[in-house]
């Protein structure tokens, strides 16, 4: 029996640039579910069944088409070594998760496939041909953190962690933007098993103040015996300091775009003194826009603390970094805070305490935490949520189950007489190890390990890849100030309507994952890491990422060849028929032929194999109906099996489809045409796609048009073949309710400054547009990566110039005005009217318009020459990056 349902559907994008590549791409769910019914369809598993069921062997054989490797497991006595101290500081090379060889089960180390990787194999694709249930997706609720997201989602992620209070226009008519965080400071705590979170107090309303690099790193060089700040015990990344911190109020950054409300340290010290209080330090890592840290007031012993729920402690450890690691500790801010046995303080808490920002909604319930103020937050819906519920029905037995086997959670007692099928059965097919055929030589890609590339591949974090997505192109919003169109994209994420009992959703799952074969030969060159990149020493704090990211690994070569059998057990002619469809595969075009994949590498091109089977079939009537082989005089009838013709096979592969049509009621199309069996058969296409068609986007690609951040407006990725056209009309998502946040008490002082005109409406029901600018904006000043600014005016000598107070205040998109000091072939420098300010870069292509060549470069900027300039952005050295516009 099926059950139907339309499914939203994947909508390809209408340009290659709004469209992403991968090594990877889905099959998508089934609209159609098949059921079987086990009291009916099942047979019982205590005896042979004559009469429609099949019982025997398939003979099968694998062939390596690319280069393969599958990882053996640690012996025991290595195992207990696994990253033990000793080994964490070995080098990658020599760390022994790094050194495996490839899978044996014999003391020669003779290369073997085991069986359980082939039988994962062989499932998935008999779930897929199934019309069965689709069981994967984590049911944590994913984290993330958008501050500079251009789509709606970042501006989602932006209301939650900020309070907008107001947009308008100074007395200079400058537009402006004003917000307040709702972030909190507390410590974090573990208290008899326990984790609790200590609110901190509340010092002008606020709960923390930022502190100046500059001012910082002042403090350190003043501390005693110069040894830096005291660090705070456990605390990897927190220490104690002592400051004045400033009235709690809206801030200009940014040349008075952005009005940020907090508290700046106005004095500040490695020692108590006079007007000072202790507060924790809490450095949140290295981003190079990042001018200031956080610093914790002291913990509020009248506050009541929070409890933070096992739950939200598994989502939090789910999302932790290596990044975070390394600053933290392997746990993030779970690490150090233990304090079982720690003393008290003063204050009847405990001494060993990690500094920790928190959000709470209106109820006063935790949110999330985290050790920076822009945190990661969980999303309110998990993948599994986007599956469909008919897909992930527990009771419901699909194809592949009844093959393969399962279990179903019960209610504790034993299932009722004559219904134990529906609680649990047993396979009835069994996977052996695929054994290397005798007498091949030189079997080794190479006589040495491989260090493959790293592989930092997209999670379901992406969800403009892992999500169906029915609006994959920007469209207009609006109109800019200079009368272009705003075009903003609205991509569906894990706050959309999931599918329910009644209604499919928004958006589902895209479904199962499959890696692309790569055309032609696959050589080491294709996949391994280039040696001078392997040697540079790329250090984040003098700690070596190539350390905890490289593998290595000691491939076989194409054409190395293995065996293994697949024993099966009371078949039906449908069960079979999908068991060698999904082995053998369909007949190809011609120069074409359908492979699977198995084993590391696969983004890689690695581990692509062709599978071919051979059916023998039991004669269990015959064994149970006669005592003796007459053909062999005395001797016992065994019934061994029998080796049918390929004729056989393709009988029971086409009967398979036949009844897999009449199940489904497919009466118009071929089984293999059918769109999901389709995409399959793409995706398993073998020659496949170039490497350029099939690898991981980049952060700096260079193109026709120049070098640019190919993640950085969230390109969708294509159906594997042609889908509908985008629906007409403004596309919308019923978002839920944004988080009941609770806004921070306290000071509610007005926005410095004159006049305030206040323009647009801030309703949260309202569709939002980005800012892009204001985007950069907002990163750069809460410790985003900066983007490059929109500049909508041309400097010149009738605008007025922002005023920084030094260096640190100077953002991209102020005016400035500098000297000229010098002219180069490609650049003029400039000497800012800015204190602690070096030398500033105004190259020949950021001049409108562009002098013809560096004479004209240098009559056009005279030296000692006064000139208005605009800040273009800030490079990672901190060196300001100018532009200029002449009319």
């Amino acid at each position: 029996m099926a059950s139907t349902s339309q499914l939203p559907k994947q909508v390809n994008p209408s340009t290659p640039r709004e469209s992403a590549v991968a090594p990877y791409n889905f099959v998508p769910l089934n609209d159609e579910l098949l059921e079987i019914d086990p009291l009916r369809e099942l047979p019982d598993q205590d005896r042979y069944h004559a009469g429609g069921r099949l019982s025997g062997m398939l003979e099968c054989t694998l062939t390596t088409m690319t280069p393969l490797f599958i990882r053996a497991p640690l012996e025991p006595e290595r195992f207990e070594q696994l990253d033990a101290d000793a080994d964490r500081k070995e080098s990658y090379d020599k760390r022994l998760k790094n050194r495996s060889a490839f899978h044996y089960t014999d003391p020669d180390r003779t290369p073997s496939i085991p069986g359980s990787s082939l039988r994962g194999m062989i499932r998935t694709l008999v779930e897929v041909i199934g019309h069965g249930k689709f069981e994967y997706g984590s049911q944590t609720p994913l984290v993330y953190r958008s501050i500079g997201d251009m789509t709606d989602h970042g501006e989602r992620y932006r209301q939650q962690i900020l309070q907008k209070d107001q947009q308008g226009r100074d007395e200079r008519g400058k537009l402006f933007h004003a917000y307040t965080p709702r972030v909190r400071a507390g410590y974090l705590v573990q208290e008899q098993g326990n984790w609790l979170i200590y609110p901190a107090q509340q010092i002008h309303g606020t709960t923390f103040a930022r502190i100046n690099h500059k001012r910082l790193l002042e403090v350190e060089e003043t501390a005693p015996d110069r040894n830096g700040l005291e660090p705070i015990p456990g605390c990897k990344n927190a220490a104690y300091i002592y400051i004045q911190p400033g009235p709690w109020v809206h801030q200009r950054v940014r040349g008075g775009l952005i009005r940020m409300r907090y508290a700046k340290v106005l004095r500040s010290s490695a020692e108590p003194g006079s007007g000072l209080v202790k507060g924790a330090l809490a450095r949140s890592g290295p981003i190079f826009s990042k001018r200031s840290e956080a610093v914790v007031f002291p913990l509020d012993p009248n506050a009541r603390p929070l409890s933070v729920e096992e739950e939200m402690l598994a989502t939090y450890r789910d999302q932790i970094s290596q990044e975070q690691q390394h600053l933290l500790g392997d746990d993030g801010v779970l690490t150090g805070p233990g304090s079982d046995d720690a003393s008290l303080s003063g204050d009847n808490k405990p001494v060993i305490r990690q500094p920790v920002f928190y959000l709470i909604d209106k109820q006063g319930n935790l949110v999330f935490f985290g050790h920076t103020m822009m945190m990661r937050l969980p999303y309110p819906h998990s993948p599994r949520d986007y599956v469909p519920e008919r897909l992930r029905e527990d009771a419901t037995i699909d194809l592949a189950e009844a093959i393969f086997g399962y279990t179903k959670q019960g209610d504790g007692g034993s299932p009722p007489k004559g219904q134990e099928k529906r609680r649990a059965y047993a396979g009835r097919v069994f996977f052996g190890d695929a054994r290397l055929e005798p007498n091949q030589d030189d079997i080794w890609l190479s006589k040495d390990a491989i260090t493959p590339r790293i592989l930092a591949t997209p999670k379901p974090t992406a969800f403009q890849q892992y999500l169906v997505q029915t609006y994959p192109d920007p469209v207009k919003v609006g109109e800019t100030r200079d009368g272009r169109n705003k075009m903003q994209k609205f991509l569906a994420d894990y706050t959309v309507q999931p599918p329910g009992e009644r209604t499919n959703g928004e958006t589902t799952l895209r479904g199962y994952k499959f890696y692309w074969h790569k055309a032609g030969s696959v050589t080491e060159s294709d996949f391994a890491e280039p040696k001078e990149r392997l040697n540079e020493r790329r250090t984040d704090n003098g700690r070596s990422k190539r350390d905890s990211q490289y593998t290595q690994m000691r491939p076989l070569k194409e054409g190395v060849c293995f065996r293994f059998q697949i024993r099966f057990e009371n078949l039906s002619e449908l069960e079979l028929g999908a068991l060698l469809w999904s082995i053998r595969l369909p007949v190809a075009a011609e120069g074409q032929r359908y492979l699977h994949k198995l084993g590391m590498g696969k983004p890689l091109g690695l581990g692509s194999v062709a599978l071919d089977a051979s059916l023998c079939l039991d004669d269990r009537p015959g064994r149970y109906s006669r005592l003796f082989d007459s053909e062999a005089g005395a001797a016992w009838y065994l019934g061994n099996p029998s080796h049918q013709e390929n004729l056989q096979i393709d009988q029971l592969m086409d009967a398979f489809e036949q009844e897999m049509n009449e199940r489904l009621g497919n009466q118009t199309k071929e089984f293999c045409k059918l769109p999901r069996i389709e995409t399959l058969l793409k995706l398993l296409t073998w020659p496949g796609r170039s490497m350029d068609e099939s690898r991981y986007l980049e952060i700096e690609r260079r193109d026709g048009h120049g070098k640019r951040n190919e993640y950085r407006d969230r390109p969708v990725l294509p159906t594997p073949l042609s889908t509908q056209s985008m629906p007409k009309g403004k596309p919308h998502f019923s978002q839920p309710k944004l988080a009941d946040i609770a806004t921070p008490e306290g000071d509610d002082s007005p926005v410095t400054g004159a006049r305030v005109q206040t323009i647009i409406s801030t309703e949260e029901t309202k569709p939002h547009t980005v800012d892009q600018a204001l985007v950069g904006d907002i990163m750069a000043t809460l410790g985003g990566k900066k983007s490059e600014p929109t500049l909508h005016s041309p400097p010149g000598q009738d605008l007025k110039l922002d005023k920084p107070a030094d260096a640190t205040d100077i953002m991209p998109g102020m005016t400035l005005e500098g000297t000229v000091i010098r002219v180069e072939q490609n650049r003029v420098v400039v000497q800012l009217d800015v204190p602690d300010v070096g030398e500033s870069s105004l190259m020949i292509d950021q001049i409108f318009p562009k002098p013809a060549d560096a004479a004209a470069l240098a009559e056009r900027f005279p030296i000692d020459q006064k000139i208005v300039v605009q800040v273009r952005r800030i490079n990672k050295r901190g060196r300001v990056q100018l532009m200029i516009k002449e009319s």
